[in-house]
C-alpha cells in the first residue's frame, strides 16, 4: 500500500457525515467504461468494446500494454523462434499452445500486463529487451491477438522510445494483408491509457485525467473460480488508491479500526453480486461493504444496494465519507520510515536529519482521533521499537508534530 502524507481533520468520528445513495449505467451489456470521484461523482465515460489494447501512459518507465478481455480479445505470445519468422506467421498450433502461451493481464495490478506476462525482470519486459544505451525497450517477441471483432492479427511492439516517449507497432492480418506500422505518441498528460483499435488504426485518447478520479467501472477478464477465466464486471481501483473489503460483516456493524487496506486493484473487483439461478435474479449480500481511500486520502464506506444487469447496465451503490483528510505534499527529505507496517507487536520510525531538527513530537492515533502513543523525544525513539500488543487491529496515523503535520498511515495487525 502506498505511502501518502496527511494532514487529518476527524469529524464526528466514524459516521459524522451523511450517507448519500449514488446511481449510474455502464449501459446495456456493459459497453461504457465510468471514470468515478467519491467527492465529484462521475467524472468521465468512455466506450469500452471499440479497443483491442492498451498502452500505458502513467509514466514513461513502464513498458505494460494491455488486452479489452472483458470483450473477447485475447492474446497468444510465440514461443516458436523469434521475430524474424514475421512473414511466416500464422496460428499454426496456437489451439493446442503447440509453440505458443496465453497470456493475460494481471487481474490484481496494473503490471505486468498480457504483453509482458513472460518477462523475467530487467532488462526482459516480455514483448521486449531494455537497452543499456539508448534507454528504449525493443521488440523481442510475437505475438497474435484475437480482437473483440472475433479477428486473428499477428503484432509485433516493434520499439518503446525514451526520448520522444513514443511507441512502434507493426500489424497485419495472418495472410501478410493490410500490414502497417504505426507510431504512437504515449506523451498525452496525467492518464493510465491510450486505447487501440488493431483493425481500424484507430488511437483512442478518451480517459479524463488520473488525478480526477477513485474507482473505474468496467467490464474486465478475470478469474470467476479457482482457474475459470471470465469476462467480470465490476469495480477497479484507480493507481493510488486503497481499499479494505468488509466480508461477513453487516453494512452497520463495519469497523474502520478492523479494515485492512490494500492497493490490489480488485478488492472490490466483481463479486459484490450473484445471479441466482433459481429465481433468474440478481442478489447483492446484506454483509459486505468496502473502505476506500480516495486519491486525496479522505477514507469512505461504500456498498451496493442495487444491480439491474446487462439488459441495462443500471446499478446504485451507497458511500458515506468516514474519515476527511486534506492531502499534503511534503519534501521526501522530511520524511520518515515506518517498519514493519503492517506491524505485528511492534513498530519502529527512522528519521532523517531533518526531521530530528524541524519537528518536536511524534503522536500515533486511531481513526476517531484518540492518541494511543506520543513522544516528544524523537532522537530517543530513532530505530527503538514501540510496542503495538495494546493497539486494537486495524488503521492508525503516525503524526510528526512542529510548526506543521506530517502524518503517514500504520496498520497494526
Amino acid at each position: 500500500m502506498r505511502r501518502i502524507i496527511l494532514s487529518i481533520i476527524f469529524l464526528g468520528g466514524f459516521y459524522g457525515f451523511s450517507q448519500t445513495e449514488k446511481s449510474l449505467t455502464m449501459d446495456p451489456s456493459y459497453t461504457k467504461k465510468v471514470f468515478y470521484s467519491f467527492e465529484n461523482g462521475e467524472v468521465g465515460s468512455m466506450r469500452n468494446d471499440n479497443w483491442d489494447i492498451a498502452f500505458a501512459v502513467y509514466t514513461t518507465q513502464t513498458a505494460a500494454i494491455r488486452i479489452n478481455g472483458g470483450f473477447g480479445a485475447e492474446l497468444y505470445q510465440y514461443t516458436g523462434g523469434d521475430t524474424a519468422e514475421w512473414a511466416n506467421l500464422d496460428t499454426a498450433g496456437l489451439n493446442t499452445l503447440t509453440n505458443w502461451t496465453r497470456n493475460r493481464d494481471d487481474q490484481s495490478a496494473y503490471e505486468p500486463s498480457a504483453f509482458e506476462a513472460q518477462a523475467t525482470g530487467h532488462p526482459n519486459y516480455g514483448w521486449g529487451e531494455y537497452n543499456n544505451i539508448t534507454h528504449n525497450v525493443v521488440g523481442t517477441k510475437l505475438f497474435v491477438v484475437k480482437t473483440v471483432a472475433g479477428d486473428y492479427k499477428k503484432v509485433w511492439i516493434k520499439e518503446q522510445k525514451a526520448i520522444g516517449n513514443t511507441i512502434t507497432i507493426k500489424v497485419a492480418n495472418l495472410d501478410n494483408t493490410g500490414e502497417y506500422t504505426k507510431t504512437i505518441d504515449k506523451s498525452v498528460g496525467s492518464k493510465n491509457y491510450l486505447y487501440f483499435n488493431l483493425a481500424t488504426e484507430a488511437v483512442m485518447d478518451n480517459e479524463p485525467s488520473n488525478q480526477t478520479y477513485d474507482i473505474v467501472f468496467t467490464k474486465y477478464e478475470g478469474l470467476a473460480g479457482p482457474t475459470s477465466y471470465y469476462p467480470l464486471t465490476g469495480v477497479v481501483l484507480n493507481r493510488g488508491v486503497g481499499a479494505a473489503e468488509m466480508r461477513d460483516v453487516p453494512v452497520a456493524d463495519a469497523d474502520l479500526t478492523q479494515a485492512n487496506f490494500v492497493d490490489d486493484i480488485d478488492v472490490i473487483g466483481s463479486d459484490w453480486k450473484s445471479f441466482n439461478m433459481t429465481s433468474f435474479q440478481w442478489e447483492l449480500p446484506d454483509s459486505l461493504s468496502y473502505f476506500v481511500e480516495d486519491l486525496a486520502g479522505n477514507i469512505w464506506h461504500l456498498w451496493f444496494t442495487d444491480w439491474e444487469g446487462s439488459t441495462t447496465g443500471n446499478l446504485m451503490f451507497m458511500q458515506n465519507k468516514v474519515v476527511s483528510a486534506s492531502a499534503k505534499k511534503v519534501n521526501s527529505n522530511r520524511n520518515f520510515k515506518i517498519y514493519p507496517n503492517p506491524a505485528v507487536g511492534f513498530v519502529q520510525l527512522d528519521f532523517s536529519t531533518e526531521v530530528l531538527n524541524a519537528f518536536e513530537s511524534i503522536a500515533i492515533v486511531d481513526v476517531t482521533g484518540r492518541t494511543v502513543f506520543e513522544s516528544f523525544q524523537l532522537q530517543n525513539i530513532q530505530n527503538q521499537p514501540i510496542s503495538t500488543t495494546n493497539f486494537d487491529k486495524g488503521l492508525y496515523f503516525v503524526q510528526l508534530k512542529g510548526t506543521e503535520t506530517i502524518t503517514q498511515k500504520l496498520v497494526v495487525k
